[in-house]
This record gives structure tokens, sequence and C-alpha cells, in this order.
């Protein structure tokens, strides 16, 4: 990983923590770095993925939850982290700017 991506990594809710590592470790699946990539831009809000009205987009063909499920996501190997608040009370991290497209 580099060093970039190690400081990133502990502000990506646990959920999505072990997806995050495989495409950090060159070992996600293609499907996985189109989910890490669109979770990333919609701030790791499933729906807004669903949901996403950015037509331009590369990905927006092919982003995951289009049939409006919400399936679960593999867990993270590492270790969770401290904060319990609900995905809509987290704030992003501090270089990811949220914004809808």
């Amino acid at each position: 990983m580099t060093p970039a991506q190690i400081e990133r990594l502990p502000h990506v809710p646990p959920m999505y923590r072990g997806i995050f590592e495989r495409c950090y470790n060159g070992t996600a699946s293609r499907p996985d770095r189109y989910r890490a990539k669109c979770l990333d831009c919609c701030c790791y809000q499933r729906v807004e993925v669903t949901q996403c009205g950015a037509t331009a987009c590369p990905l927006w063909d092919i982003r995951p939850y289009q049939d409006g499920s919400l399936e679960e996501i593999e867990p993270a190997s590492g270790p969770i982290s401290d904060s319990t608040a609900p995905d809509s009370q987290r704030e992003p991290p501090p270089f990811h700017k949220c914004q809808n497209p």
C-alpha cells in the first residue's frame, strides 16, 4: 500500500474496509474495484450509488446496486473503527470532498 492509502484506510467505514484493502493490495476483483470507486464517490452511501445521476461517469452503466439491492459487503478483516455513528452522521475523510454530481 502507498502511504496515502495507509493514511486513508482508517477513514473507510468498517463494512467497506475489506474491499478497499483488497483494492490497495491488488487482489480485488474488477467488480470490487468498481464498487469501491462508486462508494468512494458517493461518500460510502449505497443508496446514493443506486440513485447516482452522474450519467457522464464512465462507470455509470456498470455501477453496483443498480437493481436497488443493498447486498451485504464482505466485512473487513482488519480492526474495526471506534466510530459507532451511522454512515449518515459520519464525517467523510478529510481529503475527500463529497458532493452530488
